[in-house]
C-alpha cells in the first residue's frame, strides 16, 4: 500500500491524504480529496494518473526504481489533468500538484 499526501498552494487549494492498495485502487481518502477526485467511489489509479505517466508512478509507490521523485499528471474531478510532483518518502508518497 502507498499513502499519497496532496499538498496545494494558498490559493483556495486544500490539502488531502489517500490511501491505494494491492490492487492499486484508492482504498482509503479523506474529504479533500474527495473535492479534488469527485464523489465518494473508490478509483483506480489508470483513472487517476495520466496514461503515460502510470507505470513510473507504480514503480515509485513499489520502490522499483530507486528514484526519490517523479513528475505526474492526475486527473481533477472536472476532468483536467494537472502537474503533480510525486516524492517517495519511507515508502509513502507525497504528491505537490503544481
Amino acid at each position: 500500500m502507498a499513502i499519497i499526501d496532496l499538498e496545494y498552494d494558498t490559493n483556495g487549494l486544500v490539502c488531502g491524504r489517500l490511501t491505494i492498495g494491492k490492487d492499486n485502487i484508492i482504498v482509503i481518502a479523506d474529504e479533500a480529496v474527495y473535492q479534488f477526485f469527485g464523489n465518494g467511489s473508490l478509483y483506480p489509479v489508470d483513472k487517476l494518473v495520466y496514461e503515460e505517466d502510470r507505470v513510473s508512478f507504480l514503480n515509485l509507490s513499489q520502490n522499483r526504481d530507486n528514484k526519490d521523485s517523479i513528475i505526474i499528471r492526475f486527473k481533477r474531478s472536472d476532468g483536467v489533468y494537472r502537474w503533480c510532483v510525486a516524492f517517495a518518502v519511507n515508502r509513502n508518497l507525497v504528491v505537490n500538484e503544481q
